[in-house]
């Protein structure tokens, strides 16, 4: 029988809180994500190209698993506590039918475990799941497909999750329980009251809305105009996170004054308006501090998931040569055919760079074997068009950093090679033609578009006194493999002028190579790569013991280990703020609903329908939840241009103007998902209504 009473309570006290039930299986799904990230394929590929920093980012796991049991701590804390208080009556009358009190005690925590472990019964099996889609759809996001995927379970990852959620489990049933047991039974069964409402003055509570209001102006437009957050101007992130955190406190606490303005507009008209506007200005009113942390739980969430997944979909290295080798032909050639990999490649073309002598001026003049540089012109045109970010940055990089005053220059021969291995037109480009060369990763900020747009006037550069027109094509391809090894700008000559005006001290002879269809479409990308690097630190190169080069794997890695250390842990931590602000949210408004029960009870009386309490009670539940996700939605947008300009490391900081269209999308998104979850909400306050007046009818 007393078993029987556990297991009956179990089911419904999971009927009656689904949203909790849900929330922890999510959160039992992040933690194990979390927890064996060592274990995906994506961290086994990347860890051997990136092994410090994986053990960097893998050794932050533990904080960021504690720092989040200590927060999912105060979630359990809080919903037990409301499911406690919401079973006072009965829990009463248990004690009023002769129960002990350890039996009491013995059967919350009972009740309670067999929900925790249902819900571990069906979170881990739905997280191991989850882990290895999400390992295969990064490896696709990337493109480069299923990485010799291998169906695997972390063991520590499962123990962790269990053990974390249990302990956190039994120290807030053991306090609360132990708290409510030794409850005398009238104490139990008297009917709870609502706390009396604050007070305060007309005025002081307009300051408040005015003061946050501003708070908020100053905490955005710092959000905005900071450029970076380094550690001269943490101040300023100081500064910006005080005002942030201030202004959505003293906010929700002036909003009391609109509600007064509010409730005037209803006097006279029918209808339940007033009463639902009451029971708003007074949850709110009484709940206002609860309200602006929800508000602020809620922006974290979203910014950590706006950016974690923008940056994850930020655009790939352009895949257009598969290996980049350093030295000189012979010797490149002979160690590849040596080690059996020379036949696996269908294109193999040089990249010469080198930088154009400008050294020395004798008497005046320039000596001879020795070549000047007159690019007024391309300043002229940047000066004369509208001042814009990119035209800002472009000068910045030609006047202060002074990259065309001693230019790298490029072979049009090669880089017509390499366009034609990317299936692109070659340039036809003549005796008197030059062409601009940008790096896409350096080309951010608007530099790209300022360029071709000045390049459209047909400029003209001097070589020692004589014109070259340059080309209104801009060279934007990675001329190596390694992003890591780039030239920012460059000059892309014909072949004679290269080699004549080349720094012979400095020429740097680069190998492409491009793997046939065949290989590739037999063995994989990875796997043919794989087994080519395998050979290749087998061989000796002359007379050292290794190759010098690079894949097109290794660069992919890089990029994986950005996605994974900054997107996985924004979107973990991102989920886990989301679950706790929309659990805590819903929770207090079901409580405050329960607390105020007699006052649904009254209305039914007096001849009030389920249809108008329901609707009542959607219209609080709707401007309950607009308040708090507003707010935080509004400084979500802020806050990601506050990511963008001065948290990005700088890989993602050359597509932040891509990651702030992103973020702002899945803001939106996220706002589509809260749509839902109140609607949960909703539905589960319909029942609590319909529950109150079935007790009404029982009563009379």
């Amino acid at each position: 029988m007393f078993y029987s009473l556990i297991k009956r309570n179990s089911r419904a006290n999971r009927k009656e809180n689904s949203i909790y039930f849900v929330s922890m299986i999510i959160a039992i799904i992040a933690f194990y994500v979390i927890l064996s990230l060592e274990n995906m394929d994506v961290i086994r590929f990347i860890k051997d190209m990136e092994s410090d920093a994986v053990h960097k980012l893998l050794s932050l796991v533990p904080a960021l698993y504690v720092f989040s049991l200590c927060v999912i701590f105060f979630l359990v804390f809080f919903t037990t506590r409301y499911q406690m208080e919401r079973r006072n009556h009965e829990l009463g009358m248990y004690l009023m039918m002769g129960m002990k009190r350890s039996r009491l005690f013995f059967m919350l925590i009972a009740e309670d475990l067999v929900n925790t472990l249902l819900s571990l019964l069906i979170g881990i099996p739905m997280a191991v799941l989850f882990s290895e889609i999400t390992s295969l759809a990064v490896a696709r996001v990337v493109g480069i497909g299923i990485l010799g995927h291998k169906f695997t379970i972390s063991m520590t990852g499962i123990l962790w999750t269990v053990g974390g959620l249990l302990l956190v489990k039994l120290v807030t049933l053991v306090s609360l329980s132990g708290k409510t047991v030794q409850k005398e039974p009238q104490d139990l069964m008297k009917n709870s009251t609502v706390g009396r409402e604050k007070q305060q003055r007309k005025t002081v509570s307009f300051s408040c809305l005015i003061a946050g209001i501003m708070l908020l102006i100053a905490a955005y437009g710092v959000g905005i105009f900071a450029r970076d957050f380094t550690l001269m101007s943490l101040n300023l992130l100081l500064g910006l996170l005080i005002c942030g955190t201030t202004g959505t406190f003293l906010f929700f606490q002036g909003l009391y004054p609109l509600f007064n303005l509010m409730m005037k507009k209803q006097k006279g008209k029918p209808g339940l308006g007033s009463f639902t506007l009451r029971q708003l200005q007074e949850s709110v009113f009484l709940k206002n501090g609860s309200l602006a942390a929800i508000s602020l739980l809620a922006l974290i969430s979203f910014c950590c998931m706006a950016f974690g997944i923008s940056s994850a979909l930020t655009e790939k290295p352009v895949h257009h040569m598969d290996y980049t080798f350093h030295g000189e032909e012979e010797k490149v050639k002979k160690t590849l055919e040596k080690s059996g990999v020379m036949e696996k490649f269908q294109v193999f073309y040089p990249m010469h760079t080198s930088n154009l002598d400008t050294d020395l001026m004798v008497s005046g003049e320039l000596e001879k074997g020795f070549y000047k540089l007159d690019y007024e012109n391309i300043l002229r045109a940047l000066k004369a068009e509208k001042d814009s970010e990119g035209k800002e940055n472009v000068l910045y990089d030609f006047e202060e950093n002074g990259y065309l005053s001693v230019p790298h220059i490029l072979c049009v021969s090669d880089y017509n090679a390499m366009l034609k291995a990317a299936g692109e037109s070659e340039i036809p480009l003549r005796k008197n033609e030059m062409m601009l060369y940008a790096n896409p990763e350096f080309s951010v900020g608007g530099k790209a578009e300022i360029l071709k747009k000045i390049l459209q006037e047909d400029l003209q550069i001097y070589l020692n006194g004589e014109p070259y027109t340059l080309r209104r094509e801009l060279a934007e391809y990675d001329i190596v493999t390694d992003s890591a090894i780039t030239l920012a700008y460059a000059l892309v000559l014909p072949d004679d002028l290269f080699w004549e005006a080349a720094s012979k001290s400095s020429v740097s002879t680069y190998w492409n190579g491009v793997l046939k269809e065949s290989v590739v479409r037999k063995q994989g990308l990875i796997q043919a790569i794989s087994e080519i690097n395998q050979k290749l630190n087998q061989t000796e190169f002359g007379n050292q013991t290794d190759l010098v080069y690079e894949s097109y794997v290794e660069n992919i890695g890089r990029h994986l280990f950005y996605i994974i250390a900054e997107s996985y842990t924004t979107l973990y931590l991102g989920v886990i703020f989301l679950v706790i602000a929309n659990t805590a949210l819903g929770t207090q408004y079901l409580m405050y609903q329960r607390k105020t029960g007699k006052r649904y009870q009254t209305i039914t009386a007096l001849g009030c329908s389920y249809e108008e309490l329901s609707r009542s009670g959607r219209t609080q539940i709707r401007w309950y939840f607009l308040l708090p996700v507003l707010v935080a939605c509004v400084s979500a947008v802020f806050g990601i241009f506050s990511f963008t300009e001065g948290l990005l490391s700088s890989y993602f900081e050359m597509q932040k103007n891509h990651i702030i269209f992103v973020g702002i999308l899945v803001i939106f998104v996220i706002c589509v998902v809260e749509y839902l979850y109140m609607m949960a909400v909703m539905r589960t306050s319909d029942r609590t209504i319909r529950e109150l007046m079935k007790r009404k009818r029982e009563e009379d």
